[in-house]
């Protein structure tokens, strides 16, 4: 995930993917069929941990709560020094390939998704 993160998913190769998970193409493809539900899996995965602020917000029992739970969770989940700058969506939103155009329509889903749970 941090690989498509911090170079988005076109600047990201097969070849980045397979040396940092240290596994072979063939193992890639067997297990995600491409990179591009590979990367889709990976930003499934960082929805979840948006999804898992929200509903820790939202079970809150004070305003207070509310907002340090917020506030932890970003201290944690943004702040690591593993953890690239910005917003993965975002970062990632910046292609103009054909192939990205089924990738820039599958995160405009989720985007979707996301505004309709909040």
């Amino acid at each position: 995930m941090h690989l498509f993160w911090r170079h988005g998913y076109e600047a990201t190769s097969v070849a980045d993917l397979t040396r940092a998970m240290g596994i072979t193409p063939p193992s890639l493809y067997a297990a995600f069929g491409d990179k591009r539900r590979l990367f889709l899996e990976a930003v499934e995965r960082y929805l979840g941990g948006l999804e898992a602020v929200e509903r820790s917000i939202a079970s809150a029992t004070s305003a207070y709560d509310a907002a340090r739970n917020l506030l932890v969770s970003a201290v944690i989940g943004d702040t690591g020094n593993d953890t690239p700058p910005g917003c993965l969506l975002a970062s990632s939103l910046v292609t103009s390939s054909t192939e990205a155009d089924a990738v820039r329509e599958a995160l405009a889903d989720m985007r979707r998704r996301m505004s309709a749970s909040a």
